[in-house]
């Protein structure tokens, strides 16, 4: 059965739970065959190590495990490609979730990147309304104020695009697959032995407490 590309998470849980309830069928039936394979293997023995072995009987018991040999085979085979399909579909539906939080991640950002455009301009509009009537105070303190307000004016409008612009980023590479892990390298060279070093109290040691030493000097062994 090929699996789902685009149902979306539901539809392939959906399916992974029917190729899951067809690899416990399999592996129910593989199990049974075992079973029926032992009991004829053993019912084979018997007959041989009987008196007088019944030809007709032992061509059939032959037969039999012969058949159980090849529904064996065959269903050994099954349940590996099984257990591939539903391995596969874990990995999917892994992706898929994967992809759907990086998806909800960039959606997200892209409304923060609306919401500062709107308070910019929401900020930016009332502010040089101020400065223009500041201006046009003529009073020095006046026009002191409007220049101060008018600094902010610029510093706002210059970093604002900028920060859309990091966050704009940001959604690129939240929409971005990770790449896959590196394999374990080994390291080059080759590996250098550790030396040996006598542990106290193993064999072979004087300290050691499996050879203590009796009155006549002689060690005695346990």
């Amino acid at each position: 059965m090929a699996i789902f590309r685009n149902g979306g998470v539901a539809a392939l849980e959906k399916q992974l739970h029917a190729e899951q309830a067809r690899l416990e069928a399999l592996e129910i039936r593989e199990s049974e065959l075992k079973k029926r394979h032992v009991s004829a293997g053993t019912e084979r023995r018997a007959l041989l190590l009987a008196d007088q072995v019944d030809e007709a009987k032992a061509v059939k018991s032959d037969r039999t495990i012969r058949d159980l040999d090849a529904a064996l085979e065959g269903v050994g085979d099954a349940v590996l490609a099984q257990r591939n399909m539903v391995a596969a579909l874990h990995l999917q539906i892994g992706d898929e979730k994967a992809r759907i939080a990086r998806e909800a991640e960039a959606k997200r950002i892209e409304g923060l990147i609306t919401q500062l455009e709107a308070s910019h301009a929401g900020v930016i509009k009332p502010l040089g309304a101020l400065v223009e009537a500041l201006h046009s105070c003529g009073n020095p303190d006046a026009e002191a104020a409007a220049q101060f307000l008018a600094n902010i004016v610029a510093q706002i409008d210059a970093e604002a695009p900028k920060i859309a612009g990091i966050m704009r980023s940001q959604a690129v590479v939240a929409l971005q697959e990770p790449k896959p892990a590196e394999p374990v390298r080994r390291p080059s060279g080759e590996l250098q032995p550790l030396p040996f070093v006598r542990q106290p109290g193993v064999a072979g040691d004087e300290s050691s407490p499996r050879y203590p030493a009796n009155q006549g000097g002689h060690r005695v062994f346990r």
